[in-house]
């Protein structure tokens, strides 16, 4: 089983997220300060640690089958639409797939479904109806959307505490996004207007100048990430979050606002560092945050999401082990050596329907925009 030691980043994998939340910190800059375009954007300085990353150019092909009108909100459900796809419309023997691991990738409800149906049906006749051929990954679309969610819980506030979200949607006048769950893209744009309004006052700040003044002295590359490592240590670290909880009285004495401030940059930055990990497409860059992404949801009260988590990591470290591992088939039909599961999963888990560099998306994403075109057909 995981423990502790499974979950808390290593320090290598602490030195790279501090790295890509530095990164991230000079990136707002570029993206709202004019007079950056003399810096060669490519420059490997610039570039985060790649891990695993796809081809160049890759497209993930579809191959679709037939929607179904089965209500898959329920164990029994998620039975039947099993049993629909594999045995109905793919044409399967019943006992075909017994020897079979099918990757999954849903949202956490449909996961948790799954293994539900899996404790039902533990007795039953074949892999399909007992459900134990298919194994769960983390729809990262899902992902994403909970955990920009879970952030105004967190952080809300009233609006009479300066630094609150309460206190800068009302500043915006953002009144939609008072639901418990609002718009996603709505909510994404108030969090980089947020975000971005304080990181570019840390900038002015920090270099005593204004954006464009700061921008005409042609800062270096090396000037650049020692300016934005400087935010990162007073406004985003652990060192400044101590710095700002101090007892009162003594140096460093407690501060409220600079405290809340100070998790809320921290909070907005992994939101936009786990998106942009997923959109090159680099699961080695998901995977390294995934320990304080679990925590992260725990803390925020996430129960379903954080217990999603620990499954998955629980099946990356310690289920789908080299032990288990599967043959691909290509196209003509030849066999290819043994492919570990784990990896399987590392490489399905995003996709990329454009061919374009930096268009991936989880594959829950994918199947949500195509319920939306069913749905919009449908009443048509």
């Amino acid at each position: 089983m995981i423990n502790f030691a499974d979950l808390r980043p290593t320090r290598s994998q602490a030195r790279d997220i501090e790295r890509h939340l530095v990164l991230q910190i000079l990136h707002i800059l570029f993206s709202n300060g004019e007079g950056f375009s003399y810096i060669d954007k490519n420059n490997s300085q610039l570039q985060p640690r790649t891990y695993r990353p796809p081809p160049p150019g890759y497209k993930t092909k579809e191959f679709v089958i037939r929607t179904t009108t089965i209500d898959e909100g329920s164990t029994e459900g998620n039975i039947e639409v099993a049993n629909d796809q594999y045995f109905m419309q793919l044409a399967f023997e019943k006992n075909d797939l017994d020897d079979t691991a099918i990757l999954l990738i849903h949202d956490q409800a449909t996961n948790a479904l799954t293994r539900a149906a899996q404790i039902l049906r533990k007795g039953d006749l074949n892999a399909v109806h007992r459900m134990s051929c298919f194994q769960c990954g983390i729809g990262w679309f899902h992902a994403q959307l909970n955990f920009l969610w879970a952030l105004p819980h967190i952080h809300r506030g009233d609006g009479e505490q300066i630094g609150s979200l309460q206190f800068f949607i009302i500043l915006l006048g953002k009144v939609r996004l008072g639901k418990d769950k609002p718009d996603f893209n709505t909510l994404r744009s108030f969090a980089t207007q947020v975000l971005s309004g304080n990181i570019l006052t840390y900038w002015k700040s920090k270099t005593g100048l204004s954006l464009s003044d700061f921008a005409a002295t042609k800062p270096s590359i090396p000037q650049l990430l020692k300016h934005a490592q400087n935010i990162y240590d007073t406004w985003v670290s652990d060192t400044a979050l101590r710095g700002a909880v101090g007892t009162p009285g003594e140096e460093g004495c407690s501060d409220s606002a600079q405290r809340n401030t100070i998790l809320l940059n921290r909070d907005f930055l992994m939101f936009f560092e786990l998106s942009s990990a997923i959109s090159p497409g680099d699961f080695g860059r998901i995977e390294v945050l995934m320990g304080t992404l679990t925590m992260m949801f725990a803390g925020a009260g996430c129960k379903n999401y954080t217990t999603e988590l620990l499954h998955f990591t629980q099946n990356l470290k310690h289920v789908w082990t080299p032990q288990f591992a599967c043959v691909l088939l290509i196209v003509d039909y030849q066999w290819l050596s043994r492919y570990l599961f784990r990896d399987v999963v590392r490489d399905n888990s995003l996709i990329n329907m454009s061919g374009r560099d930096r268009h991936y998306h989880g594959v829950d994403k994918n199947a949500e925009t195509n319920i939306n075109f069913q749905k919009a057909s449908w009443v048509q």
